[in-house]
């Protein structure tokens, strides 16, 4: 949007970075994602899978089944849609994504994925380059990356930019 010209680009601002996460009802035993090979094996063991067709944790879950090679077993018991659909819906055991949206679900326990598989997306801000309050908006940025918003930022589960 800088390059395009639709944000100043001396108004840009790293947020937060958000990685992804796997999530089950709370009543559920809590998911052994601890390493790459245990994560594929609660996968596997499922009885079905949710997750988004698109957006950056949908796209990047869809590649790492692929390159974890069970691209086909999750695919034929997914419950994809727009947005993840958390297990507390009933109609998928498993989610999978960002780990601020499903930490925003009551009723589930979320887990990262593990450190090595994990994909982290970048939050970033900045002021519209034709704003009708240009301070106004600046002030607005610069404090979505301020300390006073570090706790908000960490309670969503994200990392601060």
């Amino acid at each position: 949007m800088i390059k395009q010209g639709k944000v100043a680009g001396d108004s840009r601002v790293d947020v937060a970075r958000s990685g992804v996460a796997i999530a089950v009802l709370t009543s559920a035993p809590k998911p052994d994602v601890g390493t790459v090979e245990a994560f594929k094996k609660t996968l596997l063991n499922a009885k079905s899978v949710s997750y988004t067709t698109s957006g950056a944790s949908g796209l990047y879950f869809q590649n790492l089944c692929e390159r974890l090679g069970v691209a086909d077993a999750i695919k034929a018991k997914a419950k994809t849609r727009r947005a993840a659909l958390p297990p507390i819906s009933g109609e998928a055991e498993v989610g999978v994504q960002q780990i601020g949206e499903l930490l925003a679900v009551s009723g589930v326990q979320v887990q990262p994925l593990p450190a090595e598989i994990n994909h982290v997306t970048p939050f970033a801000a900045g002021r519209f380059a034709d704003a009708k309050n240009p301070e106004a908006a600046g002030a607005f940025v610069k404090f979505l990356s301020s300390p006073d918003a570090v706790s908000a930022i960490k309670a969503k589960g994200m990392d601060p930019g």
